[in-house]
């Protein structure tokens, strides 16, 4: 009796790591497939002004891959009034442009403007 239970919990154990690997293999692969899109000057930029690999990945090469495969609902920009003449361009390695829609607008008493945008799908 004790071989039974011991087999069929090791059965189930078994085929809910199969699952869970498999699963795993199934989200991974449209991220690597959208990692490889980025462009390898965009890497190079951010290794630039970000100084670990970190920094890199969380701020530039993971919004680059979701954005690549449409899974941002929304974006949010603040827009300062000052020109500097210079700065890192958002976005700059998709392969393809999105269309966004304005949903909000918040004027603040800076001059500053915060703009919120939905993708158009």
């Amino acid at each position: 009796m004790g071989n039974v239970v011991f087999a069929t919990a090791f059965s189930v154990l078994l085929l809910g790591w199969t699952v869970l690997i498999a699963g795993v293999a199934v989200v991974m692969l449209p991220l690597y497939v959208a990692l490889e899109k980025i462009h390898p000057s965009v890497l190079e930029a951010a290794q630039d002004l970000y100084a670990d690999g970190w920094s890199r990945f969380r701020r530039v090469t993971l919004p680059l891959a979701l954005a690549e495969l449409g899974l941002i609902d929304e974006y949010e920009f603040v827009v300062q009034p000052r020109l500097a003449g210079h700065g890192p361009t958002l976005f700059a390695g998709l392969s393809k442009p999105i269309n966004l829609r304005l949903v909000d607008r918040l004027e603040f008493k800076s001059g500053a403007v915060a703009m919120r945008y939905e993708a158009r799908r």
